[in-house]
């Protein structure tokens, strides 16, 4: 929140604008605010079979993650819906 009260990033931003390696078609779906309220509907890649063994001891540059990581469909549409955050969570 202190860089959006900084003027450098808008909560209705998309996150395309931001990461502009992320796959464009779902970057522009995801909004900073569905980031910060868990609704953007991005899978929960360390879940992946054998992330923390394997993936997250290798030190990534930002951009190489992005494109490693980004490159999938979304897990459900991006919401703002309190309900539905809640069910993505705890489901």
């Amino acid at each position: 929140m202190q860089l959006v009260e900084q003027g450098k990033i808008k909560l209705d931003g998309k996150v395309s604008d931001y990461l502009p390696d992320y796959r464009k078609d779902t970057g522009d779906q995801m909004t900073i605010h569905h980031l910060l309220s868990h609704t953007s509907g991005i899978p929960n890649y360390t879940a992946q079979a054998g992330f923390f063994e394997s993936v997250s001891r290798n030190p990534f540059k930002v951009d190489d993650f992005v494109r490693k990581y980004a490159s999938g469909d979304l897990e459900f549409e991006p919401v703002l819906s309190s309900t539905i955050a809640t069910r993505a969570i705890f489901f």
